[in-house]
């Protein structure tokens, strides 16, 4: 299982609708803030636990 990936089972009900607004909102992030060139890692919301590639960058 990916780390994190059961943290956040825990906090997300398990509806269909609810996933898809989850995965809607982590993709729109990753567009915003996971850019090839220049990650924009100091700004991400996911960056506090969440983002490995975030977090290894400390």
């Amino acid at each position: 299982m990916i780390p994190g990936r059961k943290r956040l089972r825990g906090l997300i009900p398990r509806d269909l609708y609810t996933y898809k607004l989850v995965h809607a909102s982590v993709v729109t992030i990753g567009k915003k803030y996971c850019l090839t060139d220049n990650p924009l890692c100091d700004e991400c919301p996911l960056r506090g636990g969440v983002c490995l590639y975030a977090n290894s960058r400390k």
